[in-house]
């Protein structure tokens, strides 16, 4: 086709791919297969390169043969193409197909087609292409065509691809609508996914071979399908053809036996049939013969096809009779006319096996092997309808095992159909994610819906009109039975009530009451009752009725009522909506033979239809005669003998249904007496069973309210909540559940329940600030913060409410002695600038958070008499993380920064102009705060000119810091982070949209930032957003490329890129992810120097800016002042208009493009040959040296020789590519013996050299980044001291290298890279040079007197005195380095005398494994002085006096993690007195403050925290086994001396810990559950019970917590017993069971061990107990459990 062809096409995947569909085509005719995109042809031939028979597609064609005669199959290859009207792979594919389809000598219309096949098709392409296709085929006009494919507009935009690109094709003339129909009924497309690793396709077609191979064939599958392979490889220069008469001869031939596929191809025929017979009842259409009426619904259906191409299962669900199954039916015939579609009903899978149930079906083949068979047809599909009947069903059934099979075939795809009520409890049941599946909700018909129907039947006017029944009849099922009831009696339908209608309906289709004859009716009714009920009660699919006459058994056949399974009189109802009447009858019945409530319970049966049934008696009950229904409510209830569980069913059904108001008044007095113990049963029954999942929110694991119950109660507590005072907690609780309906359901709810709900939570917070009794109670904690919650989504009822709540948290917070209405303010206000939710308030309040930022954030310094010259009024401070030198106040609530720390993300999209206002004024006020401020270790600020595009210039604080702040590659403040953070996403989300509004919005935000802005730091994320979308911003971008900083720091920027990571954030679990999937965003890593590289690229991709950027490029050159070389270079590689195409490289497979640079750049480069070389030759030694270093491949000696003679000169040596530290350790490592003198040196040298340019770098924050060291290099030179030491002669070496240690432990490193250097210093350099480490550690104490000794003075801070105290404390260092005699002294060792966080950093450098007792007795002295300074309260203020903690947080944190350690390796006697000291010292301290954290106990709780955790990490890192044992040993030593430390009186704090409850063990950082079993508590069930049951009966919580996690395979399911008997003993502990943990262990037991629990009567009962206690507890999951496991109960 093309002469051109990419260097990919001249051998490369291209063909290999084409040839691999051959290979598969070739094996289908092999085996008789059949063809795809048509209906069954069976392939006969199969032809390649058909140009030489005049075609102009040129890759391959096959003819088939079928019922209608032959048909010939074009194709054409792409593995990669995409279907645009710019594509020109595509419109040379349309162009030939068009040529083709036009030459009827070679093409018949009728029966040809014409393919592309493509590696993988995108989602938008599977739902919109494949549709057009489909469609083209299936309509029976051109009309009928355009108008569907208009309603979508995705499929409406590929059909105009086609317009376009086949107007070319077609001489430059648009089609007719006609003949593009036409000739899309011949196109298609299909996807094989042969490229990929491990390809699905592949599979099957091994399979295939495997299952049709001869028997005596000893080849492998997969040398037959090469062999196959290559035989296609010999056909295709010269456009061969095969039949199977031409390859009968052919070695692969001879493997073949097809008579092994005849079971298989009759297996598809017989599933085929049957997946009809299932498919043939259900109807697509209203009313019936020639007064059929068919509902276009696309929209929905589009909805469903979306879900079943992204999801592999897809749940189709919706009230009865509102046309799920017919929906699904008519898309698998109109999209999906040639898959491969199989069809079962839900119940016949209630079988032990999936082979059961293909057997049943006369099928013993698997379904895997029957999936081969019909390889060629790329989509499977398996639809199971009426998933509700598998609530009857074992969990470990075979649809267990299709879930399974599903996991294993990603390929396959299941859709499904379900009443809406069984969802949950289906997922429940089988484990089913909810958040990987696609529910898909189909809703009732809408007015213009009915209006149609309506036109159509007229007769159905008196009944859409009658008010009482309409609801119904938005059922298509229920219009349907209403055209046929109607049909046959002429009654009037206008008055009747619901009960009357549905009886109508009744009479007139089951009933048939007009054909009197032989007494049918009443037999019809009888066998009808019959079949349905029996049914239920069998929990079977069909019944055989055996009371029932015949006769009228076969007019109910014959009047499609019921329908029979394989003629074997075992009857079924036809549609569910008939059933559940038949049922509720019965229910009826045995209201009226049993008047007496426990006999009517007793007689009713609990299986799951009878129960479902009874609820929807109650509903029509209610609507008619709810007298008769309060009446059986009142006897049941005050009935203790009736099982609860029908109270409890009574009440959730008035609850569900829609009106449940009458309940509240008939029963108001009731609800109110006895402290309102019934009404706060009924709370909380709504709140446990009146939910259900909705498909809306994006969570579908959240259950929503739902029913009238929910209002009305509020209605209720709002008219008596004076009379509710002793259940406030349940009502705030139900509150809190009535929230999600305000979050989720916000558009349904009326204004009256707004307001019900506004006042209740206003009454609320008037008591809380009126400090009322109630709310200082421990179990009401955080129930405050809820309301304010609540009140802040009512924002647009409660404008004024809100203000004046906040105002009054500003001025009572500042002067309140109450710690108690502190922290509630705090809370409001917190809740007000919260980064989650809140968008109401923003809506209605964006002045209001603004305000509230600004009066919260922002630093008010406090007085200080003696400089008034001082306007920022700031004070020395000593380290930069002290937020204060921001001008932000010190908290920690921004940590780690995020999208989620502030509001304005959120505000942003609401209301952009006042977000970016706030954001770019409050940078602006930082950074000049900062600039003015006094702080240690400030970065240097410069000031820089930027030009805007009207020519103006502005000044701006420029800093390397201040640029790469947005992506928290540098030390800046959290809160600006998190702002900065905040507009990149938001910027980056809008200039996604391309759409005409949001490229204009860009702009004008690009300009206001340009404008207003003081600093550089927002203008980064400028750049950030025109590197991602340069065609979105255009212009705007360009003042931003004519700064020559901004190049270098973009530089800078994407080399840190590599090292840019996500913190974990405790607080909001979903931050990191957010921060992980940012950092992964293409953008960032596309260019690897930056802004240079996307400069260059630009001109020579998007070329829309050239002729501005050229002048910008000029301009910079002008200001070139003939100084900086590499600038220079740097300016003529980014300008296209220097860079010449060379020769064509045949290893490249392209011409090489280089810049030509100008004669002193040209000398610049020429001592090392061309850049490009260079920087390859570069690359390749640094991957060498890189990989030698892992160990992951060995270099020898020569190899370390040619690397070292490239890098000696220095001219090679590339800040990007070059490795020489790497290079020099491994010279000192592994060739210490080969290298020269002069080569000892260089590596000696470098590393050094290195070391130094580290430190100091690190001392002098700010003075720009050192470009001289490869940021990967960083930490391997800092660990490289053991090969120095090892390397060096002579004492003065060795003292400098001591002196160069020493300072490293005190520079201010970032804590990560602190973390690895302690690690360093403590098991490798301690554990070679013991004494020259002891030596620094000695110097280390001494320097931490010296520096407490000899403050840092800032009053004078000019660069001269600075530079005395820095000369002064380097000559310090350097005498206690060469001093050899240092004496350990304890007595000079004290917080009086040394400065904390050196004293922690030698603290933790302390080896604990040797036997020097100076080390010992350094441990054992500093702890108690760590415990006793953690009693002191925390002291921000510059001026810290004694009695406040002088502890540092990071310093404490590095403590705890080496304790931990300590506890894992050190040796019994020692870790034992240490854990004795730590655990004693909190007994000792008990008498502390009761609110408020204590922060002793934090601290050991944290270490004990680490000590596991690291015990746990170290099981899956796969550490050296002997070592992981002793490990383990020693964990449960130390384990048992916890216990006897712990007194038995249940109070004491650790116990928690005692149980293995923690937070990271159990839960990752996002807060999932670790269900993985824990090997280390293998084997401890007995001890671990003891714990509980000596020490731990009231912290059963934290049980519940293991056994839902790690502990579950080991503790369950006996453990269930332990908690039952202690929760019977005690019932105040089965509180405990309101937790999610219990919700998880509850399935777990359900899914994991039901098998064990159903068949013990100890284990069943305890189970149940433990459920129906938590249904009392209101949890919706055990009452959905319950729900499926009450049956079991009759079985003892």
């Amino acid at each position: 086709m093309s002469q051109k062809g990419s260097v990919f096409q001249k051998g490369g995947g291209g063909t290999n791919f084409e040839q691999l569909v051959q290979t598969a085509f070739l094996t289908t005719l092999i085996i008789h297969g059949n063809a795809p995109c048509l209906d069954s042809g069976e392939l006969s031939e199969v032809a390649l390169q058909v140009t030489n028979r005049g075609y102009e597609t040129d890759d391959f064609m096959v003819t088939a043969k079928s019922a209608s005669g032959e048909h010939r199959i074009l194709i054409q290859v792409k593995h990669d193409i995409s279907f645009t009207v710019d594509n020109e792979i595509f419109k040379e594919v349309i162009n030939a197909f068009w040529k083709d389809y036009n030459n009827t000598s070679i093409f018949d219309k009728s029966k040809d087609k014409l393919i592309i096949i493509k590696n993988g098709l995108t989602k938008d392409e599977r739902n919109h292409l494949k549709s057009l296709f489909n469609w083209a085929k299936n309509h029976a006009t051109e009309a009928d065509f355009i108008t569907e494919v208009n309603r979508i507009k995705g499929k409406k935009d590929r059909l105009d691809v086609f317009r376009e690109v086949l107007k070319e094709a077609n001489k430059n003339t648009y089609l007719t609508d006609k003949e593009l129909w036409e000739f899309l009924k011949c196109v298609d497309v299909l996807e094989y996914d042969f490229l990929n690793e491990g390809s699905i396709d592949k599979t099957y077609f091994l399979n295939l071979i495997k299952l049709s191979k001869n028997k005596n064939s000893a080849t492998t599958e997969k040398d037959i399908w090469d062999s196959i392979f290559a035989y296609v490889a010999t056909l295709n220069p010269n456009g061969g053809s095969v039949t199977l008469e031409s390859i009968k001869d052919k070695d692969f031939f001879q493997h073949f036996d097809n008579t092994h596929l005849t079971p298989y191809f009759k297996a598809v025929e017989k599933l085929k049939s049957d997946s009809n017979e299932i498919l043939r009842p259900i109807k697509t259409y209203i009313g019936k013969g020639e007064n059929k009426f068919h509902l276009q619904r696309s929209e929905l259906r589009e909805k469903i096809l979306v879900g079943l191409s992204n999801s592999q299962l897809t749940i189709v669900t919706g009230k009865p009779g509102v046309g799920k199954s017919a929906e699904i039916k008519e898309i698998l015939e109109k999209d999906y006319p040639n898959a491969s579609v199989f069809v079962f009903r839900a119940d016949q899978f209630n079988e032990s096996t999936i082979a059961n149930v293909f057997s049943s079906q006369g099928v013993n083949e698997t379904i895997q092997d029957i999936f081969s068979c019909i390889s060629l047809i790329p989509e499977k599909i398996i639809f199971v309808d009426s998933l509700e009947k598998l609530l009857e069903a074992d969990p470990e059934c075979a649809f267990k095992q299709l879930l399974a099979l599903l996991k294993e075939h990603p390929e396959i795809k299941l859709i499904a159909s379900s009443r809406k009520y069984a969802i949950d409890l289906i997922t429940l049941k089988f484990g089913i994610d909810k958040d990987n599946i696609c529910i898909i909700d189909i809703p009732t018909l809408n007015e213009e819906e009915l209006k149609l129907v309506a036109e159509k039947f007229p007769q159905l006017n008196s009944v859409l009109k009658n008010d009482k029944v309409n609801k119904l009849l938005q059922s298509p099922k229920y219009l349907d039975f209403s055209i046929l009831a109607i049909g046959k009696t002429n009654d009037d339908y206008t008055n009747v009530s619901l009960t009357e209608f549905k009886d109508k309906l009744w009479n007139s289709l089951v009933v048939d009451s007009t054909n009197t004859k032989n007494g049918l009716p009443i037999k019809r009714e009888e066998a009808f009752k019959e079949i349905a009920v029996k049914r239920a009660k069998e929990m079977k699919l069909f019944t055989k009725p055996d009371k029932s006459d015949a006769e009228a058994i076969a007019c109910l056949e014959n009047d499609e009522i019921v329908f029979q399974e394989n003629n074997n009189r075992k009857y079924s109802p036809t549609h569910d909506i008939l059933e559940d009447w038949a049922l509720v009858k019965y229910v009826s019945s045995k209201f009226e033979d049993f008047p007496n409530p426990k006999d009517f319970f007793s007689n009713l049966g609990n299986e799951p239809a009878i129960r479902r049934a009874f609820r929807l008696w109650v509903e029509d009950y209610l609507i008619d005669n709810n007298g008769k229904i309060n009446e059986l409510i009142k006897v049941t209830i005050a009935d203790q003998t009736i099982e609860k569980y029908w109270a409890d069913e009574l009440l959730v059904a008035v609850f569900k249904s829609e009106n449940s108001n009458s309940f509240f008044t008939s029963f108001e007095k009731e609800l109110l007496e006895d402290n309102s113990v019934f009404f706060n049963r009924c709370l909380h029954i709504i709140k446990t069973c009146c939910k259900e999942s909705d498909q809306k929110t994006n969570n579908s694991n959240l259950l929503l309210p739902i029913g009238s119950g929910w209002k009305e109660a509020l209605f209720f507590i709002q008219k008596n909540n004076t009379q509710l005072e002793s259940i406030k907690l349940t009502i705030l609780n139900f509150l809190t559940n009535w929230y999600y309906r305000l979050l989720f359901q916000y558009k349904k709810i009326e204004n009256a329940e707004l307001e019900a709900a506004k006042s209740i939570v206003l009454t609320y917070l008037k008591e809380v600030e009126e400090e009322k009794e109630f709310w200082q109670e421990e179990n009401v904690k955080g129930k405050s913060s809820n309301l304010i919650s609540i009140l802040f989504d009512l924002a647009s009822i409660s404008k004024e409410e809100i203000k004046q709540l906040i105002a009054r948290a500003f001025t009572k917070k500042e002067n309140r002695e109450s710690w108690r209405l502190n922290s509630f303010y705090e809370n409001v206000i917190e809740s007000c600038l919260s980064g989650i939710g809140n968008q109401r308030l923003i809506k209605e309040l964006p002045e209001l958070i603004i305000e509230t930022a600004w009066k919260n954030w922002k630093y008010i310094p406090p007085q200080k008499e003696d400089s008034p010259e001082d306007r920022f009024g700031i004070l020395a401070r000593n380290s930069l993380s002290y937020e204060e030198c921001w001008g932000i106040r010190d908290r920690h609530s921004f940590f780690p920064s995020g999208i989620y720390k502030t509001p304005f993300y959120n505000l942003l999209w609401i209301h952009p102009i006042v977000g970016l206002k706030f954001i770019i004024d409050f940078i602006n006020y930082s950074v000049e705060f900062y600039v003015n401020a006094t702080c240690e270790y400030k970065h240097k600020i410069s000031q820089i000119e930027i030009e805007q595009n009207d020519e103006t210039k502005t000044e701006l604080y420029a800093a390397w810091e201040l640029w790469a702040a947005y992506r928290g590659l540098s030390v800046t403040n959290y809160a600006l982070e998190s702002l900065l953070m905040s507009f990149e996403k938001f910027l980056l989300e809008m200039a996604k949209q391309k759409t005409d509004v949001s490229k204009e919005n860009l702009k004008i935000v690009f300009a206001y930032v340009l404008k207003n802005s003081n600093n550089v730091a927002p203008l980064a994320v400028l750049t950030s957003v025109a590197i991602a979308y340069p065609e979105e911003v255009e212009e705007a971008m360009l003042p931003l490329l004519s700064v020559k900083e901004f190049y270098e720091w973009d530089l800078s920027r994407a080399l840190e890129e590599y090292s840019s990571f996500a913190i974990m954030d405790y607080d909001i679990s979903f931050a990191q992810k957010e921060r992980l999937e940012s950092n992964q965003l293409p953008h960032r890593k596309k260019y690897q120097r930056g802004l240079r590289d996307f400069i260059l690229d630009y001109q020579f991709n998007v070329r829309k800016l050239n002729k501005e950027i050229h002048q910008i490029i000029d301009k910079l050159k002008a200001q070139y002042d003939g100084k900086d070389v590499i600038w220079k270079k740097n300016l003529i590689e980014m300008d296209i208009r220097n860079h010449k195409v060379g020769e064509f490289d045949e290893k490249l497979g392209g011409f090489l493009i280089q810049p030509e640079y100008d004669e002193d750049i040209s000398n610049f480069i020429a001592s090392s040959k061309d850049d490009f070389e260079t920087q390859n030759i570069s690359a390749n030694y640094s991957a060498i040296i890189s990989k030698a270093y892992k160990k992951t491949e060995i270099i020898g000696f020569e190899k370390w020789n040619e690397c070292y003679n490239y890098y000696s000169n220095p001219k090679n040596l590339d800040i990007i590519f070059s490795r020489p530290i790497i290079l020099a350790t491994l010279g000192l490592s592994e060739f210490s013996g080969d290298i020269s003198n002069e080569q000892m040196s260089w590596c000696l040298e470098t590393i050094v050299n290195a070391i130094v340019s580290i430190l100091q770098d690190t001392f002098n924050r700010g003075y720009g980044l050192n470009m001289s060291i490869n940021i990967l290099e960083k930490d391997i030179a800092l660990s490289s001291f053991h090969l120095l030491m090892k390397n060096v002669e002579g004492d003065e070496d060795r003292d400098r290298i001591i002196a160069m240690i020493i300072s490293m432990l005190f520079a201010p490193f970032a804590k990560h890279e602190f973390d690895k250097i302690i690690q360093y210093f403590r098991e490798v350099f301690f554990k070679q040079f013991p004494n020259e480490a002891k030596r620094v550690w000695l110097g280390l104490i001494k320097y931490a007197c010296y520096k407490k000794a000899n403050p840092k003075s800032h009053r004078h801070q000019d660069e001269d005195s600075l530079k005395e105290v820095l000369d002064k404390e380097e000559k310090f260092v350097q005498q206690i380095s060469s001093n050899k005699n240092l004496k350990f002294d304890l007595s000079e060792i004290s917080l009086e005398k040394c400065e904390e966080y050196l004293l922690a950093r030698a603290f933790v450098i302390t080896p604990y494994d040797t036997a020097d007792k100076d080390f010992t007795d350094f441990i054992n002295h500093i702890l108690p002085i760590v415990l006793g300074d953690l009693t002191k309260k925390e002291d921000y203020s510059y001026n810290r006096g004694r009695e406040s903690r002088q502890f540092h947080h990071e310093s404490i944190s590095d403590i705890e993690q080496y304790l931990a350690n300590l506890f894992l390796d050190a040796n019994f006697d020692f870790s034992k007195s240490v854990l004795t000291t730590l655990v004693n010292s909190l007994s000792k301290n008990t008498q502390r403050q009761r609110f408020g954290r204590d922060d002793l106990f934090q601290f050991v709780n944290t270490t004990l925290d680490y000590f596991v955790l690291k015990l746990y990490d170290n099981g899956n890192l796969k550490i050296d086994q002997i070592k992981y044992s002793q490990q383990q040993t020693n964990f449960w030593n130390l384990w048992e001396v916890l216990f006897d430390l712990i007194p038995s009186d249940g109070t004491h704090p650790l116990i928690q810990k005692l149980l293995l409850d923690i937070r990271y063990l159990l839960w990752d950082y996002q807060g999932n559950p670790n269900e993985n079993n824990w090997s280390v508590l293998n084997g401890k069930k007995e001890f671990y019970k003891k714990i509980f049951l000596e020490k731990g009966k009231s912290n059963a919580s934290s049980v519940i917590n293991v056994f839902s996690t790690i502990g579950g395979k080991e503790f369950l399911p006996e453990g269930i017993s332990w908690l039952a008997d202690v929760f019977k003993s005690n019932p105040m502990t089965s509180l405990s069971l309101t937790s999610v943990s219990s919700d998880r262990m509850i399935k777990r037991l359900f899914y994991n061990h039901i098998s064990k629990i159903k068949n013990d009567k100890k284990l069943i009962d305890d189970y149940i107990w433990i459920l129906n206690r938590m249904v009392d507890l209101g949890s919706s999951e055990a009452y959905l459990f319950r729900e499926n496991v009450i049956t079991y109960k009759s079985i003892k």
